[in-house]
């Protein structure tokens, strides 16, 4: 006999309700024969299930029904019929205070047709045409969508209006970070379950080695656990294992050897290094060998290489411009249907290994958010120029918030860790200094270790990179030939501030405070990525948009002399003496990104470093180049 079918509760929120998660739920039912898919993947009762008293219930906007229980479900022991006694250990998760059952009759007798799995948001939320496009395309079996979002486009709130739009579809969302999978599970409705890939890792592999997780291996582990003849052979060891970490290789070679390293050892050396790392790798994945520490990603790793089959109808991808190939793999071998959001013009993290999934995928549909909520009319117009003018994008950028001056506490963003450093130096006993995530995260110790080598003080450097320097002309030479960015600017903060440093940064601990208290708050582009603050101003460390013209300086000029001259003509005459950096350099994309992150960190006010001010005036006089 049917019962209860006025009244009910859906599947996700008596899950939610007796402590289980919706998956776990879902199973048991179809395992008990209570519900089954249709070809469309999506549930329906069984004669059983509606001999247990389920029903259907149609969505507010009429478009689809979803599956409702009786409310008595709710009770203690209400679900024994269909669960039989619950286990001892699990006994309190179906143990529901009797107040908050009738309190939840009452809610349901106001209004018997609500739709339960809507309830999540407390009104309606405006969407801009381009939303509703996204959210009003019904996900389908097998089939993939791609949506090109630009910086603070709304994009989580379309998701999540998206998921609430088809409460009857399990969507797994998968974040790039455990601070984004908790921000995102208070606000997505009860049918999505918000993971990482390496919580989903860890509850198949990464749980067995619980006794010997590590967050990183030092060179120091590797030497003394292979007796190697250098610290630098076990930073060569861990940047193997790293690289395979990071591939879809099914195991260790030659090919995850680093390129940066490939022209310091002999070829020999090299195959000898990488079989180390196959053994170091052995041991590792060894739940019983201790002398080998176990890496997340070393378990993430072993989790792609079972080809997992995740139980959803859909999966959400965030920031999908910037995948680890890893999770790529992991994700594109599922059957069900996939909605992958990103910006390729974020893709900041590829020298970490990651891919652009966005560039990949061949979606069956493809749709864009370009209204900004975020930031005003002028930083979405300085963001559509750099995007327009050096990688050709055709869409504008509509910052949608109203202009306000907001300078009374500022952010900096910087290229590098060291510019990090010389701008907080500017600030020591002005104000109270803070940076995201700290200042240890900042590596100002590169910049002690090489100022060590500069005085002379070998015996002092730490870190196993800069002991293999016997100088700090040795140094140089390296800084001019590899024409690495983090170590060009530490170079140039040491021979700035040379015997000041030490003191610099007793200086600079001293003053910092955390970043919510802070006067002046530093970041790093890359560590900016998500956030967003009122007032942010751009270093000069970026990569230029704009350069010198070739015949722009007089006979015997020093850039100096010449830059105190132009100052006296700009902004009138700035293309007098600059032009923009075109065509960008190939290899250099991910560097123009960072400066596109960067200044859409701003929520209403952006002061430009000198470069960034002199291509919005080249670009004000010369409209002509956004054709």
């Amino acid at each position: 006999m049917q019962q209860e079918k006025t009244a009910g509760v859906s599947t996700s929120v008596l899950a939610r309700k007796i402590g289980l998660p919706n998956t776990e739920l879902f199973k048991i039912f179809q395992e008990k024969g209570l519900i089954h898919r249709d070809e469309k993947r999506q549930w329906r009762l069984t004669p059983d299930g509606e001999e247990m008293g389920g029903a259907y219930r149609q969505t507010t906007d009429g478009d689809s029904k979803y599956i409702v229980w009786p409310v008595s479900f709710l009770k203690p022991n209400g679900m024994n019929h269909i669960l039989g006694a619950p286990q001892e250990s699990s006994a309190s998760s179906f143990e529901i205070n009797a107040d908050a059952v009738s309190r939840y009759v009452a809610d349901l007798k106001k209004d018997s047709l609500s739709d339960l799995d809507q309830t999540d948001s407390a009104q309606a939320i405006d969407l801009t045409d381009e939303q509703e496009r996204i959210v009003n395309t019904p996900v389908e079996y097998g089939k993939t969508i791609k949506v090109i979002a630009f910086a603070g486009t709304g994009k989580t709130t379309t998701t999540c209006e998206y998921a609430k739009k088809y409460p009857q579809t399990r969507f797994l969302y998968l974040a790039y970070n455990k601070s984004v999978q908790v921000e995102a599970a208070d606000k997505f409705p009860s049918n999505v379950t918000c993971r990482t890939a390496h919580s989903l890792a860890y509850g198949k592999f990464g749980w067995k080695f619980k006794n010997k997780l590590t967050g990183s291996i030092k060179a120091f582990d590797m030497a003394r656990l292979f007796d190697l003849d250098s610290y630098f052979d076990g930073t060569i060891i861990i940047n193997i294992l790293n690289n395979y970490m990071n591939s879809t290789a099914p195991e260790i070679g030659m090919e995850h050897f680093p390129k940066r390293f490939a022209g310091l050892v002999s070829k020999q050396k090299r195959g000898e290094l990488t079989e180390l790392a196959q053994e170091y790798w052995e041991m590792m994945t060894d739940k019983d060998d201790s002398n080998a520490k176990m890496l997340h990603d070393a378990y993430l790793k072993l989790y792609q290489l079972s080809t997992p089959r995740l139980d959803f109808d859909c999966i959400l991808v965030d920031e999908a411009q910037d995948l680890n190939p890893v999770i790529f793999e992991i994700v594109d071998t599922q059957t069900c249907a996939k909605i992958y959001i990103g910006d390729s013009h974020q893709q900041i993290y590829d020298f970490r290994g990651a891919i652009d999934a966005m560039d990949i995928i061949e979606p069956n549909h493809v749709f864009y958010l370009t209204h900004s909520f975020r930031f005003n009319s002028l930083i979405g117009d300085i963001a559509t120029w750099i995007l327009k003018i050096f990688k050709h994008e055709e869409k504008q950028i509509i910052g949608l918030k109203e202009s306000v001056n907001h300078t009374d506490k500022k952010t900096i963003l910087t290229r590098t860790n060291a510019m990090a450093f010389k701008e907080a130096v500017a600030f020591i006993d002005k104000a109270s200094l803070g940076f995201v995530g700290g200042s240890r995260k900042y590596r100002f110790s590169d910049i002690l270790n090489v100022y060590w080598l500069y005085a002379g003080k070998l015996d002092k450097i730490q870190d196993p990179f800069y002991k293999n320097f016997n100088s700090f002309e040795a140094f140089k030479r390296y800084v001019l030939e590899s024409k690495e960015i983090e170590s060009t600017t530490v170079l140039a903060v040491v021979t700035e501030f040379t015997h000041d440093i030490p003191g610099y940064l007793e200086a600079i601990y001293r003053a910092e405070v955390h970043e919510n208290q802070a006067d002046v708050v530093f970041s790093t582009a890359h560590k900016s990525k998500g956030l967003e603050w009122d007032c942010v101003r751009l270093s000069d460390d970026f990569m230029k948009l704009c350069r010198v013209k070739r015949n722009a300086l007089s006979d015997n000029e020093t850039p100096e002399a010449f830059s105190l001259r132009v100052n006296k003509e700009l902004p009138e005459q700035a293309e007098k003496y600059f032009e923009l950096n075109q065509p960008w350099p190939a290899d250099k994309i991910n560097e123009l990104n960072l400066i596109y992150v960067a200044a859409t960190r701003a929520k209403q006010t952006l002061i430009p470093n000198s470069d960034i001010w002199l291509f919005t005036h080249l670009v004000e006089k010369n409209k002509s180049l956004l054709n």
